[in-house]
């Protein structure tokens, strides 16, 4: 399971692919998903390191105030040897509730099997705009990834 109380050591990736291309807001590198069937991407290795997750995060920032935009999460990940989605989940629909302009951090822990998430996995992460509400207007900076 995750381990909240412990973890020290994070990193943080951002979008690896953007379907519009990459965006950018001020300083911010980021992937506008404001259309029906629009991913936002993040690939990256598990630290060998690693022993236990403390928290896994998307980074997103409001486009605008927004209440219950909807979308969905997929994850693969396997290590070298093994098939690309050895392991995969998915979010179904998760909501969110936007402040303009704020940065906003969704747990993903739902998305990752924790039980099988091992150091030297490459893990991918999607974010999907769900076709059903067209309000959805985010963009994705990338993934919080916090271990021990």
């Amino acid at each position: 399971g995750i381990n909240e109380a412990g973890g020290t050591k994070e990193f943080f990736v951002p979008v690896t692919y953007a379907q519009q291309g990459l965006n950018n807001l001020g300083a911010t590198t980021n992937s506008l998903i404001d259309a029906a069937g629009e991913n936002a991407l993040c690939l990256f290795l598990v630290p060998l390191d690693f022993s236990s997750l403390t928290s896994i995060q998307l980074i997103c920032l409001g486009v605008a105030a927004l209440t219950n935009m909807t979308f969905a999460i997929y994850s693969n990940y396997g290590a070298v040897g093994e098939a690309y989605n050895a392991h995969e989940d998915s979010s179904g629909v998760l909501t969110l509730t936007t402040v303009a302009s704020q940065l906003h951090a969704l747990n993903l822990a739902t998305v990752v099997d924790v039980a099988a998430l091992a150091a030297g996995d490459y893990v991918g992460i999607r974010v999907t705009h769900n076709s059903t509400d067209p309000a959805t207007n985010i963009r994705v900076l990338g993934v919080r990834f916090k271990y021990a």
